[in-house]
């Protein structure tokens, strides 16, 4: 997709990311260059503790942790035995971190743009409270969003009036990724506020 004609159907288009990473999920809110993207995935089996022979693609339920996330977490665990020498600093300094890393795997230019949340929940309903539209907007959403990215945006446009479109994937499985990142394109015009995509398609 020629990257030029992607962001000139995006006019006024606040584009979300929402990220499930050790357990948090990360939203940013940074117009990403899609080029880092588009290079075949390595087989990173290694890195999780799946057994062999088991391919674990149910991440909408349950994602799998990394071995260093699992040892993170456990070092995190012993820390709390003595809570007496955890600061206030303590709480901010490893998610200050994880902002900067997570920024210069997006390429934003802000950490400050990304925000570390318990659930999508909360950061929707952050995002969907902060946004200034009317109803001579409209918004888009991929259609089967999970709940937690749906339900906030259908109330908002319920309240302001908005025009709420799901898109709905192509049912050939043929290109199916490809024609419904164009069926989402297609439905983009000058009155959309919002564009929702909590999911990726393949093939």
């Amino acid at each position: 997709m020629d990257d030029s004609k992607f962001h000139a159907r995006l006019p006024s288009i606040h584009l979300y990311t929402l990220t499930y990473f050790s357990n948090s999920f990360i939203l940013s809110s940074q117009s990403q260059n899609k080029k880092y993207c588009q290079k075949m995935l390595k087989n990173e089996r290694s890195k999780f503790s799946i057994p062999a022979g088991i391919t674990y693609l149910n991440c909408g339920y349950m994602s799998p942790l990394l071995k260093n996330v699992e040892k993170a977490g456990i070092e995190g665990m012993k820390r709390k035995r003595n809570p007496a020498f955890i600061s206030p600093s303590d709480f901010y300094r490893e998610t200050e971190l994880l902002r900067r890393e997570f920024a210069k795997l997006i390429r934003a230019s802000d950490p400050k743009q990304i925000v570390v949340i318990p659930s999508v929940s909360y950061g929707i309903a952050n995002v969907v409270n902060n946004l200034r539209v009317n109803s001579t907007h409209n918004m888009i959403v991929a259609s089967e969003q999970f709940p937690s990215n749906y339900y906030p945006w259908h109330r908002l446009s319920q309240e302001k009036g908005i025009r709420l479109q799901a898109i709905a994937a192509p049912q050939s499985r043929e290109q199916r990724g490809k024609r419904w990142n164009e069926r989402i394109l297609s439905a983009i015009d000058k009155k959309h506020q919002t564009g929702v995509a909590g999911k990726c398609a393949l093939g």
